[in-house]
């Protein structure tokens, strides 16, 4: 009776017990459950059908991977053909304001003004076409690309050094990184193009940190200072930065700086970034 026990029942529950232990994509299961399938008895049919099941769960894993697969190289294609058409719509502009030399140095500007806003908005999706990460953003990289595509765009303006810095885990969703990134390019070239007159050489930093709960981004230059009063509300650039902010829910602050120019805080809850 001990050995008809053994024979015909723990041994077979042992080996339907591993296979439950095993059960997972790719793993082969146990090499006794198969000779298990082919008794014709109640452990028998619950072994073949286990293996029917693993056979069925096989396949629909396979079917959702390579979706998977196929979903993110569309997802890839989409972001890479949108800085595409970006980087088609800049190069536009910027053969529509070789034709208005006529119009005057402020509505050249303007059009150059214009390109960078897209040129940042660019550099989003070839940050997440590069990364291949559809959800977040790392922020060290993507601020130091538009503040390096700043630089190189102003030929004229080559003395100013711009640096960034950002925390190793600044990593943000892109509807928040976006908004910021424009935040950044308009801070930026504001700087540039009022806080060092006569094309005198200077030097302006971004910071992108976490303070306790909240992210800080700051704006500095050493230059001769923007002006601390009501008239920063009229250019078309600050009216964007403070609406951005306001779409970040977070807080701006104009002050001076310790070595002389101009400091731009920036405070953004971190639990309404991440969310």
């Amino acid at each position: 009776v001990g050995w008809w026990v053994v024979s015909y029942v723990t041994q077979p529950l042992r080996v339907l017990s591993q296979g439950a232990d095993t059960l997972e994509f790719g793993v082969a299961l146990p090499a006794g459950l198969q000779s298990l399938s082919g008794k014709n008895n109640e452990l028998g049919k619950l072994a073949y059908s286990f293996l029917a099941m693993k056979e069925r769960m096989d396949q629909s894993y396979g079917a959702l991977e390579t979706s998977l697969v196929e979903k993110e190289i569309l997802l890839k294609e989409v972001h890479h053909r949108v800085k595409n058409n970006l980087q088609i719509i800049s190069s536009i502009l910027s053969l529509q304001s070789g034709a208005l030399d006529d119009c005057g140095t402020g509505t050249k500007e303007a059009f150059e003004e214009c390109q960078d806003r897209i040129q940042a908005m660019a550099l989003v999706h070839e940050e997440v076409y590069q990364s291949g990460s559809f959800e977040k953003l790392h922020m060290a990289s993507y601020l130091s690309k538009i503040c390096d595509t700043l630089r190189l765009n102003r030929g004229n303006l080559r003395s100013i050094e711009i640096d960034t810095e950002a925390d190793d885990g600044s990593l943000l969703p892109l509807d928040q990184a976006i908004p910021l990134g424009l935040i950044v390019n308009e801070l930026v070239t504001n700087a540039i193009k009022y806080a060092f007159p006569g094309n005198r050489s200077g030097r302006i930093q971004v910071c992108f940190i976490r303070e306790g709960n909240s992210w800080l981004l700051n704006v500095t230059d050493d230059g001769s200072g923007l002006p601390l009063t009501d008239t920063l509300k009229e250019g078309v650039g600050t009216q964007l930065v403070r609406g951005l902010v306001e779409q970040l829910r977070g807080s701006l602050d104009y002050a001076s700086a310790p070595m002389g120019g101009t400091s731009i805080s920036i405070r953004i809850d971190a639990q309404d970034m991440e969310n």
